[in-house]
């Protein structure tokens, strides 16, 4: 660091400046980054009840539509997976790859744990998100759901022995 005046091992000397600089890190401290940290993982908060009633809706679509497709001789199965599971999945690994890395520059091994901690917090809060848009339903809606519904009934079409 330099207050006073400068000056190397060959003795060049360079005029003070008025704050300390350490020519060995332009990069900001720990503390200043914690802020950009947090922000992400309020983002999160944010963003991952969206994926999870986007998993909802996908999964309500398969189950509302699979009677047509039933009658067309086709099925929803895997429609609910590749439209919902599937972006809900991409949502929370690229939450922990920008949470996991930015962690461990700020406080290392505690920072991985905030950040796996802040991706859980932030699914979690989906989930309860996504359990209130479903009244409760968000993992009974589905294929499942519709199957069982014409097995109780005895009714639906019998696509088994075609």
């Amino acid at each position: 660091m330099c207050w006073n005046g400068c000056s190397d091992a060959v003795g060049r000397t360079w005029p003070a400046t008025d704050y300390p600089v350490d020519m060995a890190s332009h990069r900001a401290t720990a503390p200043e980054r914690a802020p950009r940290f947090w922000t992400f993982a309020g983002i999160g908060v944010v963003v991952m009840p969206v994926f999870w009633c986007w998993y909802g809706l996908a999964q309500l679509e398969a189950e509302t539509e699979q009677g047509k497709a039933l009658a067309a001789g086709t099925t929803m199965a895997g429609t609910a997976f590749w439209m919902g599971g599937v972006p809900l999945i991409l949502a929370h690994i690229v939450g922990a790859a920008m949470l996991l890395p930015l962690g461990w520059e700020i406080w290392r091994g505690r920072g991985i744990a905030f950040g796996a901690l802040a991706v859980a917090v932030a699914s979690a809060v989906g989930i309860g998100v996504g359990e209130l848009v479903f009244d409760g339903q968000l993992f009974e809606v589905g294929l499942h759901r519709y199957d069982a519904s014409l097995g109780s009934s005895g009714g639906g079409l019998d696509v088994t022995n075609r």
